[in-house]
């Protein structure tokens, strides 16, 4: 579509990723704050959350007395200093990630299934229990929460997108890439509907509106036993998700400078390109 839309998809992939690891960091450190408080370290909120918060009720921001929200700092640190050692180095620990995290998530689908109860679905503000609750106002439950929630779902499918701007990485991209997005698309998709119908079947879905509403579930059921596990896999899996985002971003920069530069000296392009895109390198 030419230079023009590719200089402009190219910023909004750039606001996307920043934005997008900036929000699941977040949840990380929702997740990470419960974690440590079941074993007994307690991270006050005035370091645990955003020194501002949004009502949408009023549609006013306000003050939370917070002052930074440490630990999603020092994920997007952490994380970031792994990028930099190396893509082979991060590859393997996103792989191990992984592997553990998809684990837990079969585990708490298969337990929680037992204690599944679609009363739960029902509330005072649903007593009929209507697939789509009432609407409370802008963007609480009904279709305007529906399209709110579309727009924030979006954020479980960057990694997805993020994938190709990884291609040099492949053996045969024009394969492997269709391939690994379309296969781990389909297995995420079930994942989600699984973990989606279990946690609501568990708990009020007037009751989720928080920043580990996994943890609510595993507290709901009283495994006790279960709770630290679990909120484990939603840590990891979040950090899989911060670490694609943040190896994303550097190769849309590194693309846009290359079409500058591409511009301004054809052969010496071609030659640097093709040395940097070579899989040996």
């Amino acid at each position: 579509m030419g230079e023009i839309v590719a200089w402009i998809i190219g910023w909004d992939l750039i606001l996307e990723y920043a934005l997008g690891a900036t929000t699941v960091a977040i949840g990380w450190s929702g997740y990470a704050v419960s974690l440590l408080s079941d074993l007994g370290i307690v991270v006050p909120d005035r370091y645990a959350q955003s020194p501002f918060a949004y009502d949408p009720a009023n549609r006013v921001w306000h003050l939370t007395g917070a002052l930074l929200n440490v630990p999603a700092m020092a994920v997007i640190a952490a994380i970031s200093a792994l990028l930099i050692v190396g893509v082979h180095d991060s590859a393997r620990v996103n792989n191990i990630i992984v592997v553990i995290k998809v684990a837990i998530i079969v585990v708490f689908v298969g337990i929680g299934a037992w204690f599944v109860s679609l009363s739960n679905w029902v509330t005072a503000g649903n007593p009929e229990g209507a697939f789509i609750p009432p609407n409370l106002g802008p963007g609480q439950y009904g279709w305007s929460g529906v399209v709110r929630g579309a727009a924030v779902v979006f954020f479980a499918y960057i990694g997805f997108d993020a994938v190709s701007t990884a291609a040099q990485e492949a053996n045969n991209p024009k394969r492997d890439m269709p391939i690994g997005i379309l296969r781990s698309l389909a297995i995420c998709t079930v994942l989600y509907l699984a973990v989606g119908f279990v946690l609501t079947g568990i708990v009020p879905y007037d009751q989720l509106n928080v920043a580990d509403p996994i943890a609510v579930g595993i507290d709901a059921i009283g495994m006790k036993w279960l709770a630290p596990i679990v909120k484990l896999g939603a840590i990891l899996g979040l950090t899989s998700v911060i670490l694609v985002m943040l190896l994303a971003q550097p190769r849309i920069f590194y693309t846009m400078r290359a079409m500058v530069c591409c511009r301004r000296s054809p052969p010496k392009c071609t030659r640097a390109f093709a040395r940097h895109t070579s899989p040996r390198s």
